[in-house]
């Protein structure tokens, strides 16, 4: 590919947390590394698309969040999941879903915890040769 396939992203949002508080205050992690994996290869970029034909994937992200208490140490479990869609000239609106998980152990920081897991599971979601950069880049080519 000679350019960069544009890639906006949808409504990202936690469906399930183990503390309520992370519905809200994971939402801008999950979107900060999303644009860093994505903007990490080179065959995507996030913005506008160059013209209104051109192929561009729209991704939306939801992730759960569950905490293990019994495990020494506590163990938080992030499962990411990913629906993408393709429009553009010539895509007849193809689509595939994607899934990652991580998990983290928990100490008096538990904050920190969940965030970094919560990076580690989009990190691994947006892995250069992972699933869902593969699918899109197999979906670009056609």
């Amino acid at each position: 590919m000679s350019d960069a396939t544009t890639v906006s992203l949808g409504k990202s949002e936690v469906k399930a947390s183990f503390d309520p508080k992370y519905k809200s205050s994971m939402v801008p992690v999950m979107s900060a590394a999303l644009k860093k994996g994505i903007d990490a290869s080179s065959d995507f970029t996030i913005g506008s698309p160059a013209n209104k034909d051109a192929k561009t994937f729209m991704i939306k992200v939801s992730i759960s969040i569950t905490k293990d208490d019994k495990s020494k140490p506590p163990k938080v479990t992030v499962t990411a999941d990913a629906s993408a869609l393709l429009t553009g000239a010539g895509t007849s609106g193809q689509q595939f879903a994607a899934h990652a998980s991580a998990t983290g152990t928990t100490g008096s920081k538990i904050d920190q915890d969940v965030k970094l897991t919560v990076e580690d599971a989009i990190e691994s979601l947006t892995a250069d040769k992972g699933k869902m950069l593969t699918a899109m880049r197999a979906m670009v080519a056609k």
